[in-house]
């Protein structure tokens, strides 16, 4: 079923991203009618071409322009015996160990600066002032 190569895409995406689809809208009514409208989540820098030309494809707000399983298990299969796409694929995951490091990194430090302004209310006060 098409609708079911469109999920593929989004489980693609999942993969790649390691978020997932439309992590970063609010998931309501809008966002539903934006879906049908032809919005797709945002693609991040660093995923091979290849990659996001088949996901693109999987999101075709046109059924009939989505491809069909045969044709993705093709594609699936090059990909695995292609040494140049391999790497392609190996960098783009190094990539995105680093986006993802850096974004926890990012929310550790932003947790903790939260819990500073608290830590500093309960420490004594100075016997100087």
């Amino acid at each position: 079923m098409k609708s079911d190569i469109y999920s593929f895409g989004m489980i693609m995406y999942e993969i790649i991203t390691s978020l997932p689809p439309y992590h970063d809208y609010n998931w309501d009514e809008n966002l539903l009618r934006d879906i049908c409208d032809g919005i797709r989540p945002k693609i991040p820098e660093g995923i091979p071409n290849c990659y996001i030309e088949l996901m693109t494809k999987c999101w075709s707000q046109n059924p009939e322009d989505r491809p069909n399983a045969d044709y993705l298990a093709k594609i699936l299969e090059d990909w695995k015996n292609n040494i140049s796409q391999i790497e392609e694929f190996n960098i783009a995951e190094q990539f995105r160990l680093n986006q993802s490091n850096s974004i926890d990194i990012e929310k550790s430090v932003n947790y903790k600066s939260k819990a500073l302004p608290k830590f500093y209310e309960i420490l004594p006060t100075s016997s100087n002032e």
